[in-house]
């Protein structure tokens, strides 16, 4: 196999793992009634000193008034909330709440547990390439971003909908 075809044959595997993976990750969601949109919103803003709803959309690729929606679903249930910008009274910066913060962790232990199990399944030597692997693969996702700094969410992304009723 060539370096291209290889490529092409880990990102049809990154698709099925992540496709299997989806099914533990959509139970946490739905145990919290969480829409896509609200959790990826919480995840965006987990570990954030908050930010402007419009780093919250652009990052979100969402138009301004869906991730206004979204945000305000999840500060109607005390996860997130909005305050005034210290140097700008105009700006509203959104953060989560000590609640919010409790359910991200949550879902992202048992994400995370779900992931650990299905690890112990590789001998040691495997463990240790996919660590370095990860590793590799986490700086040069870092450097991608510093690239594209200020680009907001992925080209031609199209605008999320959040279709909770809530």
């Amino acid at each position: 196999m060539d370096r291209e075809e290889l490529i092409g044959r880990v990102g049809e595997l990154q698709d099925e793992f992540a496709r299997s993976s989806m099914r533990a990750q959509s139970k946490e969601m739905l145990d919290q009634h969480l829409t896509l949109a609200q959790f990826r919103a919480l995840v965006l803003l987990h570990g954030q000193e908050g930010l402007t709803m419009s780093e919250v959309a652009d990052v979100l690729a969402m138009r301004p008034n869906i991730a206004t929606g979204v945000v305000q679903r999840l500060e109607d249930r005390g996860w997130v909330e909005r305050t005034r910008d210290a140097d700008d009274g105009r700006v509203r910066r959104v953060g989560l709440t000590a609640d919010g913060i409790a359910t991200v962790d949550g879902i992202v232990t048992e994400a995370r547990s779900d992931f650990l199990d299905l690890a112990s399944a590789l001998t040691d030597e495997q463990l240790g390439q996919m660590a370095s692997i990860l590793e590799t693969l986490i700086v040069a996702r870092a450097a991608q971003g510093r690239g594209a700094a200020g680009t907001g969410g992925a080209a031609g992304a199209e605008p999320a909908a959040d279709t909770d009723p809530a």
